[in-house]
């Protein structure tokens, strides 16, 4: 999923070095991965108008409709939990923003939270 997260609009992480460093890859790892999305169609090399030398990389149309297909699929909810009705989801979210919390010692955003939301799914009885 890193290498579909470098995208940005139409353009994908600008070059194979910018690459290398957001995949945490080894270069020639990035430069196989590069070349079997060009074989497939789904990337393009392009030519840095700034710097001859340096090849950028831009997603073709095929690569932005598999790009927006992956993004639409990773954000939606799993069918078990989209059947759950709204306020059992948003407790659902309250609870697991908890866990990842005590376990990385990170403080869940309170800015997400919505107390009217939260307290009807967990004080209804």
């Amino acid at each position: 999923m890193r290498a579909v997260d470098c995208c940005r609009g139409a353009r994908l992480a600008g070059s194979a070095s910018v690459a290398d460093h957001a995949l945490k890859s080894d270069p020639s790892n990035v430069t196989g991965l590069i070349d079997r999305l060009e074989a497939r169609g789904l990337v393009e090399r392009r030519p840095d108008p700034r710097d001859r030398r340096i090849k950028g990389l831009a997603l073709t149309a095929a690569g932005a409709r598999l790009r927006a297909r992956l993004f639409a699929r990773l954000y939606s909810a799993p069918p078990a939990v989209a059947a759950l009705a709204k306020g059992d989801q948003w407790a659902l979210r309250d609870v697991l923003q908890r866990v990842v919390s005590n376990s990385t010692g990170e403080v869940s955003d309170p800015s997400r939270r919505t107390s009217s939301r939260t307290t009807d799914a967990t004080t209804a009885t």
